[in-house]
Formats: C-alpha cells, structure tokens, sequence
C-alpha cells in the first residue's frame, strides 16, 4: 500500500472540488492553471491517482472521463488499514489483547 504524497492529495482535492466527474483533459488543465505544473506532471499525477486507486478512468459516449473519489473518505481507508497492518505486525497474531 502506498500513501498519496502532498501534491497527489492537492490534486485529488481539486478535481474533487471542482465535481468528482470530469472530462480527463479537463481534469489535466485543471492541474496546470490551478497548481502551476506542465502537461507531462499533470499527466503523470493522475496516471498515479489512478494507480492507487483514487480516480476512476474511464470511457463514456467516445469520451474519456475521471471519477474522483472523495478525498477525506480515501485517505481514512487507507490509514486505518495502514494502522491495521500496523497493529498486526507489532504485535503477532496470539498477542491480540495486549497492551504496551
């Protein structure tokens, strides 16, 4: 599992913002204007959303369209299984009710 970096939530929260479903050239124009990056970076940062599975790409009426999940509920599910995996690994699976 891999945590999304500052700039990947800041674009996450942005795409959201500006509606969860959007043309993907838009969603990418929308990263250049709004946080001053070239083409290849915006490109290259939602091929990453999608990777760890915070956009949805997708094709719909010969159109290709970004689905964004909400930000807050994306990064709570993630950190409660990193915290999970977490507990797991400290403390082995017969030490359940163990308390440091």
């Amino acid at each position: 599992m891999r945590l999304p970096g500052k700039r990947e939530l800041a674009a996450l929260y942005l795409i959201y913002s500006r509606g969860p479903d959007m043309n993907y050239y838009a969603a990418i124009d929308l990263l250049r204007s709004e946080m001053c990056m070239n083409k290849k970076t915006a490109r290259n940062i939602v091929k990453r959303l999608r990777k760890i599975g915070a956009l949805t790409v997708y094709m719909e009426g010969g159109e290709l369209r970004v689905r964004a999940e909400h930000p807050w509920s994306y990064l709570e599910e993630k950190l409660k299984s990193y915290i999970s995996g977490r507990r797991s690994r400290r403390m082995g699976p017969c030490e359940v009710g163990r308390t440091l």
